[in-house]
């Protein structure tokens, strides 16, 4: 069976744990050998499922009534997607996920009101995120303001064994530490404390969530002619027609099921986006039949009842676009679906001839941003110059000229039109999240889209950076890449660092498009020095027909 390809054998191969299906180099094998234990997470996650109720209780008993994530990429997105499509559950907690490092996203948690009844998770792996012990340092400091020695009972972590953060959990009398299994990478831990503590906080079923991922993986199992094993098929799908060339995924999803999109983006994205290669997940944008190139490739997700995507699914079909339809029962099913996706990333991995389990250019961007905030990195060595600076509004491309010099709209426009087929732009704004501005990021997606006619994404800074970062620098060379920054009103202090949260916003941006410069990606960065809002009207405004014309 070894070396074998055909479909089953793939299947039967991964539950053997042979490493041979993604590499042939030893090293790689010896790394990709631990991180395989997401396979068992179902029977891990059944036989945690009543301390986790009790521990649960007993932070509802101690007064806590809401709970904040601290985390980034794989970390905490699984949380989210849990908050977001079951909220709270009977006598759960409210919690939500801070994984911004916008002064203003900051500022909101520190002047909630709520701090003394809030309970904060701080999500690691490694211990040694960035995001997370800044986020830490400055809540830990906020509440010994207020309740003094008391503070570390207001502080959860979850990391692995042995960990920088794990450590000072123990010695600063945090409430609680969660250790990790440690062969589980972070976007695959989804079925793992750091998808289970927030559900259990949450007030959600964990045995019903439990009953659902254990069905998947008894149906991972199935390889006998007429079984249907979703979760092979799925990455066998996916892993044929990227081969081909589709390599833009769109995910439907049922109304319901919404919120799971941004977790199976940075699924894919982290886990194929290496080597030159890699699946581009382009989120929903109900787009005219006729807009959708020969690069899509569609697999949608939907509650049984949902005639509409069915419907959809259909049309779509029809149009001789690959598609794949799964259905869920109910919501209670998501933890099957996570657990089938990440088997299926796996399976397309193989496919595609890469490693699913590692993330070797994550790693870049922040360490330049380290760089920068230390003063290591001279500006007068940054790869930009100012194309543009009017109005409030100012546009850096490279030296070597990725856009037209002059007002905004020729600037904005000359740097778009050298988009081509098989091209996609992702949009990528370190602003603070508002339902005013995502509307307005939709907007000005929707404009790129049907002036360049490709897939445009819109990826958040700095979580992209966990995740789909990894397949704008490693994967293939089809991105054209728009930074958006602005100047916050304020800065907060950062405990125990020379810098803010504004500044360490803005390097971050900075030493993304330095990294993304530096591959010869094309990439431009606009900054509002004017408010969000009326910055990212100007730029939308710049894509009107008029606009266009006269650019």
């Amino acid at each position: 069976m070894k070396g074998d390809k055909t479909p089953s054998k793939i299947g039967q191969r991964l539950w053997s744990r042979d490493v041979s299906l993604w590499t042939g180099e030893a090293d790689e094998q010896a790394a990709i050998a631990n991180r395989l234990g997401w396979l068992d997470a179902p029977v891990w996650f059944r036989s945690k499922i009543n301390g986790l109720v009790s521990w649960a209780d007993e932070v509802r008993a101690a007064g806590f009534d809401r709970a904040v994530v601290l985390g980034m990429g794989g970390s905490s997105l699984a949380a989210e997607v849990m908050a977001r499509i079951f909220g709270q559950g009977p006598g759960g907690l409210a919690l939500t996920v801070l994984d911004n490092t916008h002064p203003d996203a900051v500022r909101a948690v520190l002047e909630s009101g709520h701090l003394e009844s809030t309970l904060f998770l701080v999500a690691s792996k490694s211990g040694t995120t960035l995001e997370a012990n800044v986020f830490l340092a400055t809540f830990l400091e906020a509440l010994r303001q207020r309740v003094g020695a008391d503070a570390g009972n207001h502080f959860v972590v979850i990391t692995d064994a042995d960990t920088p953060l794990a450590r000072r959990a123990a010695d600063e009398g945090f409430r609680h530490c969660f250790i990790n299994p440690g062969d589980i990478g972070g976007r695959y831990s989804a079925l793992t404390f750091f998808g289970m503590v927030p559900a259990a906080l949450l007030g959600l079923n964990l045995s019903s969530l439990c009953d659902g991922a254990e069905t998947a993986l008894a149906d991972a199992h199935l390889f006998e002619a007429g079984e249907d094993n979703s979760a092979l098929e799925l990455g066998l799908f996916l892993g044929h027609w990227a081969g081909r060339g589709r390599d833009k995924l769109s995910v439907l999803l049922s109304p319901a099921l919404t919120p799971l999109s941004v977790w199976i983006e940075q699924l894919i994205a982290e886990s194929t986006g290496k080597r030159g290669v890699g699946i581009v997940p382009v989120a929903d944008a109900r787009v005219p039949l006729d807009a959708y190139g020969t690069d899509r490739v569609f697999v949608a997700v939907g509650l049984a009842c949902d005639v509409e995507l069915t419907q959809r699914c259909q049309a779509i079909k029809e149009a001789g676009h690959p598609i794949r339809y799964h259905s869920l029962n109910s919501t209670e099913s998501l933890a099957g679906e996570l657990f089938r996706w990440e088997f299926a990333t796996a399976v397309a991995g193989s496919l595609l001839g890469i490693n699913p389990f590692d993330e070797p250019d994550v790693t870049v961007s922040k360490n330049t941003t380290t760089a920068l905030l230390q003063g290591q990195l001279e500006t007068d060595t940054t790869p930009w110059v100012t194309l543009i600076d009017e109005a409030g509004i100012r546009v850096d491309g490279r030296r070597s000229g990725s856009a037209d010099t002059g007002a905004l709209a020729s600037s904005l426009i000359g740097f778009l039109a050298a988009v081509q087929p098989g091209d996609y732009v992702a949009l990528l704004p370190y602003l603070l999240a508002t339902p005013q501005h995502e509307a307005a990021m939709a907007a000005l997606a929707s404009r790129i889209r049907s002036w360049v006619r490709a897939p445009v994404t819109v990826n958040p800074g700095p979580r992209y950076l966990h995740s789909t970062g990894q397949l704008h620098k490693g994967g293939p060379a089809t991105g054209v890449f728009v930074i958006i920054t602005v100047s916050a009103d304020s800065d907060i202090a950062i405990p125990g660092e020379a810098f803010g949260f504004g500044q360490l916003n803005l390097a971050q941006a900075e030493g993304d498009y330095r990294v993304l410069a530096g591959l010869d990606r094309r990439v431009i960065r606009v900054h509002f020095s004017c408010p969000t809002d009326i910055g990212l009207a100007k730029l939308s405004a710049c894509l009107e027909t008029d606009a266009m014309a006269s650019g």
